[in-house]
């Protein structure tokens, strides 16, 4: 079975350029993406990445994941899901 017959065409009608532009920031495909996150889900994922980033050191991209765990915990689970660790 090739790789275009296995895909839901559903989802890849779905994919939007944030999907799109997902995949340059996250190591996924936009179809991988979109199978997991819903538009707000995808900002949230993002905001959250960007909010870590912002970090400088070590210690305080620790200290921003720890106060923001609560907020981003459904984020953080898809973001797991998504690379297939859970």
């Amino acid at each position: 079975m090739s790789f275009s017959a296995r895909l839901d065409p559903k989802i890849v009608a779905e994919i939007t350029e944030e999907y799109k532009n997902a995949a340059i920031w996250l190591p996924f495909s936009a179809v991988d993406i979109k199978a997991i996150f819903s538009e707000g889900e995808l900002k949230e994922a993002k905001d959250f990445i960007e909010d870590v980033e912002a970090a400088t050191t070590e210690n305080e991209k620790l200290a921003r994941i720890e106060t923001k765990i609560a907020e981003y915990s459904l984020t953080v689970l898809k973001l797991l899901q998504l690379a297939k660790i859970v």
